[in-house]
């Protein structure tokens, strides 16, 4: 490995780990998520974490990405609709035959190329 290799290498962890141990403020959309991964990515700079749905019979996921300098400005990705009740259905006593009533396998949330969303 040469010298500049091991150079992103290194900005790589310290961008990671100096991240690990800061508390994002992310949005409450009514469901509990479990992390199971998080990587840095090169070519748009950012930290990626990635989310499920702690529901066992759920495949709902959610990707977040944050720039390492700005971390409160979040872009939120959600991959799948969810087969259960949100807790705020269920603080709002709802009835309704519907687990979930929006799409979110394809809602954007925070900011793209500077535009909020």
């Amino acid at each position: 490995m040469d010298k500049e290799e091991e150079g992103k290498g290194q900005h790589e962890d310290a961008a990671a780990n100096s991240n690990a141990r800061l508390q994002l403020a992310m949005p409450e959309d009514g469901y509990d998520w479990k992390k199971y991964g998080q990587k840095y990515i090169h070519n748009i700079q950012k930290i990626r974490s990635y989310f499920k749905c702690k529901n066992k019979s759920c495949n709902a996921k959610k990707r977040v990405e944050w720039h390492p300098s700005n971390p409160s400005n979040l872009r939120i990705v959600y991959d799948g609709n969810h087969d259960h009740h949100s807790k705020f259905d269920l603080d709002q006593g709802s009835s309704s035959g519907s687990a979930n009533q929006y799409d979110l396998s394809n809602q954007i949330f925070g900011q793209v190329d500077g535009t909020p969303r």
